[in-house]
């Protein structure tokens, strides 16, 4: 486990809404999950912050609640994640594993952070990972 400096607080918000709109860039010491349909049953939820032990459970939670409302084809964008433990990656890996048999997930990693996580891991073999959000959704739509 990675100790983080005395007195560095976790912030959690999680936001959701439909429809193609401008991206911002968020505050990244502010964690965050923002829901966007994209387009049939097609979802990306684009991830802000650090997504570690306190923070994970609200990113299966909105994966969770996308599977449920019907998508089958999701989008993970970690491109503003700061930081990722092995109980983030669990969530990614789980829903990997769930859509396997009936759908599509693709992650985004363009920080060098989380790729180095991602192919330290090994995941990189298993998840499909993008470098560019486009690619990504041009995959689950397919």
């Amino acid at each position: 486990m990675i100790a983080r400096p005395p007195g560095h607080p976790t912030r959690m918000a999680v936001t959701t809404r439909s429809g193609p709109g401008p991206e911002t860039t968020p505050d990244t010491r502010e964690f965050a999950v923002a829901v966007v349909g994209l387009g049939g049953r097609a979802v990306a939820l684009h991830v802000a912050g650090e997504l570690d032990l306190s923070t994970a459970p609200r990113l299966r939670a909105q994966i969770d609640r996308a599977l449920q409302d019907g998508s089958d084809a999701l989008v993970v964008d970690l491109s503003h994640v700061t930081f990722i433990d092995s109980v983030a990656l669990a969530v990614l890996v789980a829903a990997h594993a769930r859509l396997a048999s009936c759908g599509r997930l693709a992650v985004v990693a363009r920080t060098p952070f989380v790729q180095l996580v991602l192919e330290a891991t090994g995941l990189d073999g298993i998840l499909d990972v993008f470098s560019d959000r486009s690619a990504a959704k041009a995959f689950v739509r397919h």
